[in-house]
């Protein structure tokens, strides 16, 4: 396989990432109206510690781990700044 059919797949999937992190920021919006409608604090800690456990479960790789644990702790990060900026904003 070459550079180039590699960089196409990962195009491929990038793409299909994209997709799927617009999906999830929509759900985000709903996580949003919930928690107020419970008036519950947007860090939902024991949440996020049993993703990252059930992530940690589901690598394939060991080598891998540190990279994706961090990808995911950012996805949640940007989640969490997210749902802040639009309490602000309310």
């Amino acid at each position: 396989m070459t550079l180039e059919n590699i960089r196409k797949e990962i195009d491929a999937l990038d793409e299909q990432i994209l997709g799927l992190l617009n999906q999830r920021m929509s759900l985000v919006e709903k996580v949003i109206a919930a928690k107020e409608q419970k008036n519950l604090q947007v860090l939902d800690a024991a949440r996020e510690k049993f993703i990252l456990e059930k992530i940690e479960n589901k690598i394939k790789n060991p080598q891998y781990a540190a990279s994706i644990q961090s990808i995911y702790k950012e996805i949640m990060k940007q989640s969490r700044d997210y749902q802040e900026q639009k309490r602000l904003k309310e």
